[in-house]
Protein backbone atom coordinates (compact mmCIF):
# COMPACT_ATOMS: atom_id res chain seq x y z
CA UNK A 1 0.00 0.00 0.00
CA UNK A 2 1.18 3.31 -0.77
CA UNK A 3 0.26 6.90 0.85
CA UNK A 4 -1.19 9.35 -0.87
CA UNK A 5 1.45 11.86 -1.37
CA UNK A 6 2.48 14.55 -2.16
CA UNK A 7 -0.52 16.44 -0.78
CA UNK A 8 -1.26 20.24 -0.69
CA UNK A 9 -3.80 22.56 0.66
CA UNK A 10 -5.82 25.04 -1.85
CA UNK A 11 -8.75 26.76 -1.05
CA UNK A 12 -8.93 25.63 2.70
CA UNK A 13 -9.32 21.64 1.86
CA UNK A 14 -6.49 19.19 1.53
CA UNK A 15 -5.81 17.64 -1.79
CA UNK A 16 -3.97 15.03 -3.21
CA UNK A 17 -1.87 15.16 -6.43
CA UNK A 18 -2.24 10.94 -7.40
CA UNK A 19 -4.35 8.52 -5.98
CA UNK A 20 -2.39 6.14 -4.52
CA UNK A 21 -4.26 3.83 -2.29
CA UNK A 22 -5.49 5.99 0.16
CA UNK A 23 -9.06 8.02 0.34
CA UNK A 24 -8.97 11.19 -1.20
CA UNK A 25 -9.78 12.88 2.15
CA UNK A 26 -6.57 13.75 3.68
CA UNK A 27 -7.61 15.38 7.47
CA UNK A 28 -3.86 16.16 8.13
CA UNK A 29 -0.55 15.59 7.93
CA UNK A 30 2.25 16.02 10.34
CA UNK A 31 6.22 15.28 10.16
CA UNK A 32 7.07 11.66 11.35
CA UNK A 33 10.18 11.56 13.41
CA UNK A 34 12.43 10.46 11.39
CA UNK A 35 11.56 11.28 7.23
CA UNK A 36 7.72 11.12 5.56
CA UNK A 37 4.93 12.06 7.10
CA UNK A 38 1.77 10.86 9.36
CA UNK A 39 -0.99 11.16 7.46
CA UNK A 40 -5.15 11.19 8.80
CA UNK A 41 -7.73 10.10 7.07
CA UNK A 42 -11.14 9.72 8.45
CA UNK A 43 -10.25 5.72 8.74
CA UNK A 44 -6.78 5.69 9.72
CA UNK A 45 -3.62 7.34 10.90
CA UNK A 46 -0.60 6.11 8.68
CA UNK A 47 2.96 6.54 9.04
CA UNK A 48 4.44 7.23 5.81
CA UNK A 49 8.39 7.34 4.32
CA UNK A 50 10.04 9.43 2.11
CA UNK A 51 9.09 7.36 -0.98
CA UNK A 52 5.58 7.46 -0.38
CA UNK A 53 5.25 4.16 0.47
CA UNK A 54 3.08 3.21 3.93
CA UNK A 55 5.47 2.05 6.46
CA UNK A 56 2.46 1.23 9.18
CA UNK A 57 -0.74 2.00 10.23
CA UNK A 58 -0.61 3.49 13.40
CA UNK A 59 -4.23 3.97 14.50
CA UNK A 60 -7.70 3.10 13.33
CA UNK A 61 -10.65 5.23 13.54
CA UNK A 62 -12.99 2.08 13.98
CA UNK A 63 -10.96 0.91 17.31
CA UNK A 64 -10.24 4.32 18.62
CA UNK A 65 -13.43 4.75 20.27
CA UNK A 66 -13.48 8.54 19.17
CA UNK A 67 -15.41 7.89 15.80
CA UNK A 68 -14.26 9.18 12.47
CA UNK A 69 -11.42 11.27 12.72
CA UNK A 70 -11.02 15.14 12.11
CA UNK A 71 -7.95 16.38 13.07
CA UNK A 72 -4.07 15.83 13.70
CA UNK A 73 -1.90 17.64 15.94
CA UNK A 74 1.52 17.67 17.82
CA UNK A 75 0.87 17.13 21.62
CA UNK A 76 2.78 18.50 24.31
CA UNK A 77 4.83 15.44 24.89
CA UNK A 78 7.74 15.13 22.26
CA UNK A 79 6.67 11.94 20.51
CA UNK A 80 2.62 12.56 21.10
CA UNK A 81 0.54 13.41 18.54
CA UNK A 82 -3.09 14.39 19.40
CA UNK A 83 -6.08 13.18 17.49
CA UNK A 84 -9.85 14.71 17.62
CA UNK A 85 -12.36 12.94 16.35
CA UNK A 86 -16.87 12.75 16.10
CA UNK A 87 -17.12 11.69 19.69
CA UNK A 88 -13.57 12.39 21.26
CA UNK A 89 -9.95 12.91 21.15
CA UNK A 90 -6.53 11.30 22.17
CA UNK A 91 -3.06 11.00 22.17
CA UNK A 92 -0.94 8.40 20.71
CA UNK A 93 2.42 8.43 21.50
CA UNK A 94 5.05 7.23 18.87
CA UNK A 95 8.38 7.61 20.92
CA UNK A 96 10.08 4.58 21.14
CA UNK A 97 9.35 3.53 25.10
CA UNK A 98 5.76 3.86 24.06
CA UNK A 99 5.20 3.40 20.78
CA UNK A 100 1.61 2.69 19.87
CA UNK A 101 -0.31 3.48 23.03
CA UNK A 102 -3.53 5.40 22.82
CA UNK A 103 -4.59 7.38 25.36
CA UNK A 104 -8.53 8.46 24.62
CA UNK A 105 -9.53 11.54 27.11
CA UNK A 106 -11.98 10.26 29.74
CA UNK A 107 -14.95 12.45 31.10
CA UNK A 108 -16.11 14.80 28.25
CA UNK A 109 -18.72 16.75 28.54
CA UNK A 110 -21.92 14.64 27.63
CA UNK A 111 -23.87 15.91 24.08
CA UNK A 112 -20.43 17.08 22.83
CA UNK A 113 -19.31 16.14 18.97
CA UNK A 114 -16.91 17.11 16.37
CA UNK A 115 -14.31 17.73 18.43
CA UNK A 116 -11.10 19.60 17.04
CA UNK A 117 -7.43 20.87 17.44
CA UNK A 118 -6.66 20.02 21.34
CA UNK A 119 -4.16 21.34 23.24
CA UNK A 120 -2.35 21.02 26.68
CA UNK A 121 -1.71 23.89 28.55
CA UNK A 122 1.25 24.55 31.43
CA UNK A 123 -0.42 22.31 34.34
CA UNK A 124 -1.81 19.34 31.76
CA UNK A 125 -5.23 21.29 31.40
CA UNK A 126 -7.01 20.38 28.11
CA UNK A 127 -8.26 23.35 25.94
CA UNK A 128 -10.54 22.06 22.77
CA UNK A 129 -12.94 23.19 20.29
CA UNK A 130 -16.47 20.85 19.75
CA UNK A 131 -19.85 21.55 18.87
CA UNK A 132 -22.42 21.62 21.81
CA UNK A 133 -25.74 19.98 21.82
CA UNK A 134 -27.34 22.83 20.42
CA UNK A 135 -25.19 22.74 17.62
CA UNK A 136 -22.99 26.02 18.57
CA UNK A 137 -19.38 25.40 18.54
CA UNK A 138 -18.20 25.61 21.69
CA UNK A 139 -14.48 26.49 23.35
CA UNK A 140 -13.69 24.01 26.49
CA UNK A 141 -11.28 23.50 29.10
CA UNK A 142 -11.46 19.98 30.77
CA UNK A 143 -9.26 19.80 33.71
CA UNK A 144 -9.22 16.47 35.43
CA UNK A 145 -12.48 14.96 35.60
CA UNK A 146 -13.98 18.61 35.29
CA UNK A 147 -14.88 20.14 31.91
CA UNK A 148 -16.20 23.78 31.33
CA UNK A 149 -17.47 25.56 28.53
CA UNK A 150 -15.35 28.60 28.11
CA UNK A 151 -17.41 29.97 25.00
CA UNK A 152 -19.99 29.20 22.29
CA UNK A 153 -20.48 30.86 18.80
CA UNK A 154 -23.38 33.18 19.02
CA UNK A 155 -25.16 31.16 16.16
CA UNK A 156 -25.77 27.58 15.17
CA UNK A 157 -23.19 26.69 12.79
CA UNK A 158 -22.55 23.16 10.30
CA UNK A 159 -19.58 21.58 10.81
CA UNK A 160 -17.94 23.53 8.14
CA UNK A 161 -18.95 27.19 8.45
CA UNK A 162 -18.02 26.73 11.93
CA UNK A 163 -14.54 28.61 12.95
CA UNK A 164 -13.55 28.24 16.79
CA UNK A 165 -10.33 27.46 18.10
CA UNK A 166 -8.57 27.70 21.79
CA UNK A 167 -5.70 27.82 23.03
CA UNK A 168 -3.59 28.67 26.39
CA UNK A 169 -1.16 31.69 26.23
CA UNK A 170 0.68 32.76 28.74
CA UNK A 171 0.41 34.02 32.18
CA UNK A 172 -3.17 32.00 32.24
CA UNK A 173 -4.35 33.82 29.68
CA UNK A 174 -6.58 31.60 27.57
CA UNK A 175 -7.29 32.38 23.36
Amino acid sequence: QTCALPIYLASGQWSVLRELGLPREVRGIAPAAASGALVLTAGHLVQCGASGAVVRTLLEASRSGIGQFLTLGSASQPGEVWISGQLGFGRLCLAPECAGRWTRQPNLPPGFHEYAAPRTGERGEIYVAATAPDARRAALLIEGRRSRVLATTQASLTSQAASLDVWPGEDETIW
